[in-house]
């Protein structure tokens, strides 16, 4: 699981370099009429770059945590298997929309954040399942419930749940 997301996170990396190296292409006059002839205009490349450099922080630093995760506790849970896949889904999604947005234009006009802001959404719950103020998740879709089964069966794999905050109530 932690290798897969940090398979993802390299592939955004590598995405980063390129958009980023087809950034700074536009810096050389005569590079740049060629990549605007190819319709590699700067305000359509630049955005592939910062969106990507922000997926691969967001990425490696899911995969750090689960790795780390994994040392301390002698390998990851099923539990910890299904947060770090949720983290995964959000992080994706997240991602995928960004691009999509950018890609048609929409942006915050912003530089290193050019995502909008809904966007920050799925990557804040995919932070609060593995956040240690969170002490519990009561989450029937973790094959941990005690319900799970049950849930699996109503829900579709879909479920649905609520966390609870250290010292505090849901």
């Amino acid at each position: 699981v932690v290798l897969r997301q940090l398979r993802l996170a390299l592939g955004c990396l590598l995405l980063a370099l390129l958009g980023g190296a087809l950034s700074v292409l536009h810096y050389v006059p005569a590079a740049s009429l060629w990549l605007n002839g190819l319709g590699l205009w700067m305000p359509r490349v630049r955005p592939v770059h910062t969106t990507f450099v922000t997926l691969w922080i967001y990425g490696a630093a899911v995969a750090v945590v689960y790795s780390w995760i994994g040392r301390q506790g002698g390998g990851l849970s099923a539990g910890d298997r299904a947060r770090c896949r949720f983290h995964t889904v959000c992080w994706v999604g997240a991602g995928a929309g960004i691009f999509v947005t950018a890609l048609l234009g929409v942006t915050s006009g912003r530089e290193y954040m050019e995502f909008p802001p809904v966007f920050a959404i799925p990557l804040l719950a995919g932070w609060l399942a593995a956040h240690p103020k969170i002490a519990r998740v009561n989450y029937p879709g973790l094959p941990e419930h005690p319900q799970h089964e049950l849930a699996r069966r109503q829900f579709h794999e879909r479920g649905f749940g609520a966390g609870r905050c250290a010292g505090g109530t849901n």
